[in-house]
């Protein structure tokens, strides 16, 4: 049973496909374009520049670490 189960997990890695920086750029630009074309289609009007200063996350985080404290104290 053991080996059984050994080979089916070999074979299935096997089949694992690796995927490269080139895939990843082409299916972003896809899903950009198709993004795009659907907010042309419904007439959504956007700007970009106005959406990254709206997601802009501001806080006030504090460090627990003392390495942390350490280090803000050293930038100060």
């Amino acid at each position: 049973m053991k080996i059984l189960l050994l080979l089916v997990l070999s074979v299935w890695n096997l089949m694992a496909s690796v995927i490269t920086p080139n895939e990843v750029y082409a299916q972003v630009m896809l899903i950009n374009k198709e993004v795009n074309s659907l907010l042309d289609y419904y007439g959504v009007k956007h700007n970009n520049q106005e959406i990254l200063k709206q997601s802009k996350v501001v806080a006030n985080l504090k460090p627990r670490n003392v390495w942390q404290k350490t280090y803000e104290i050293a930038v100060k």
